[in-house]
């Protein structure tokens, strides 16, 4: 039996490897985004600027269909990579690591799609090249069993953690699991608190300060009234959740004819992609930029009610279209944008209503609707809104989490 101290010595040991994970994790973070950032800017400005054709009309339908068209030969020629967060965290539950074989191709898939403009976050591939990293250094170290689902782990924290400024809600995704996945043990915490902790500190050092999310609208908090209001208002986010998840199973079934055609299902996904966000500019990319204009209450009150409605609405349909023609990337955005403008479309309906109460409530019901993980949406949504908030965040995503729980057992 090894005594206590070996025993010790053998955690430290791995919170240094998962440390020193978490900031090569954070370098890659930085590169992936930088990268993005540089792609995004070359498609959407450059180009139209050197062809002499506005990056509006026909050239957003142009965009979309190029940007089908590659992802439609990456899915032929490199296969379906990589996985959603969900289905990496049930990847990981199945076989306790994060296959790394494809992850150049993974790289590839999301940033294309992303560069084009998907309705889709950059977390999905970030999290496959994280947790592929971990499993790749547990590999590398011929780390016992444990060791190596805790460096696994450690990747996925410190990109989630990094990436929304969030370590606790980072490290809070492996022992929170849905209710299709296997628990991972609490003893793994700590190793992805410090590699989320290392990984933000490397994400900060090499791009700076990462731009604040939003200016969201001042606080006046009515304390009782508040949380009352949050129940309704997480009723209607958690409806939207439900929604993003039936548009992704209704796109599903209607590119089913084409499975067997990704380039032809990836150029189709990209033309209609094109026309909704011809019709609709919010449709086009994640929606974490494009918070800044829904929140701020002179835009919100210049757009009316009926465009945030619709905006929201179709940034639900560009997410179900991408995912169904073969783009690649997350969730947490395209929903967090979709709650936050039916929150300011609520408050434009009803001008008494707080408007953060509004956003808050329905942002966090929609995002708990669709993670199915309301203590890490709680643990994101307290970085990217004001703290004072928090009580009606808890709110909504516990009326989402109520949500799930009434539909799953109505569907046993």
């Amino acid at each position: 039996m090894p005594s206590k101290l070996s025993f010790d010595l053998a955690f430290v040991r791995l919170l240094a490897y998962a440390t020193a994970l978490g900031a090569v994790v954070g370098l890659v973070t930085a590169g992936f985004l930088k990268v993005l950032h540089l792609g995004t800017e070359l498609v959407w400005a450059r180009i139209p600027q050197w062809i002499g054709w506005d990056a509006h009309g026909g050239y957003v339908v142009a965009a979309g269909a190029m940007g089908g068209l590659l992802v439609g030969l990456g899915q032929r020629y490199l296969g379906d990579h990589p996985p959603t967060l969900n289905e990496a965290m049930a990847e990981f539950g199945q076989t306790r690591r994060i296959e790394y074989r494809h992850l150049p191709q993974a790289v590839a898939m999301s940033l294309t799609s992303l560069i084009f403009g998907a309705s889709l976050g950059p977390e999905s591939g970030l999290i496959d090249l994280a947790g592929g990293l971990g499993t790749w250094v547990g590999d590398r170290l011929k780390a016992s069993a444990r060791d190596a689902q805790a460096l696994t782990l450690a990747g996925i924290t410190a990109s989630v953690g990094a990436f929304f400024e969030s370590p606790f809600g980072g490290a809070v995704i492996p022992v929170e699991p849905t209710d299709d996945e296997r628990p991972s043990a609490h003893g793994l915490l700590l190793p992805g608190l410090f590699a989320a902790a290392a990984g933000l500190v490397t994400l900060h050092l090499t791009l700076g300060q990462l731009e604040r999310l939003a200016e969201f609208p001042a606080y006046h908090r009515t304390p009782g009234l508040d949380l009352l209001a949050a129940v309704p208002l997480g009723l209607m986010g958690a409806a939207a959740g439900g929604l993003c998840l039936g548009c992704q199973r209704a796109c599903a079934r209607l590119m089913q004819p084409l499975a067997r055609h990704p380039v032809w299902r990836g150029l189709l996904g990209g033309v209609l992609l094109g026309l909704l966000g011809m019709a609709l500019p919010f449709t086009f990319f994640s929606g974490e930029h494009q918070l800044r204009e829904v929140v701020a209450p002179a835009d919100a009150a210049a757009l009316g009610t009926a465009v945030l409605a619709l905006s929201a609405l179709a940034k639900l349909a560009g997410v179900g279209l991408c995912l169904a023609a073969g783009f690649k990337g997350g969730t947490i955005f395209p929903i967090l944008f979709t709650g936050a403008a039916l929150g300011m479309a609520a408050h434009q309906a009803m001008p008494a209503l707080e408007p953060m109460v509004a956003v808050a409530a329905v942002m966090a019901a929609a995002a708990t609707v669709v993670l199915r993980r309301p203590l890490v949406v709680i643990l994101l949504l307290a970085v990217l809104l004001p703290l004072p908030v928090l009580a009606v965040v808890s709110v909504g995503a516990g009326v989402g989490a109520g949500a799930v729980r009434l539909v799953a057992r109505r569907r046993a």
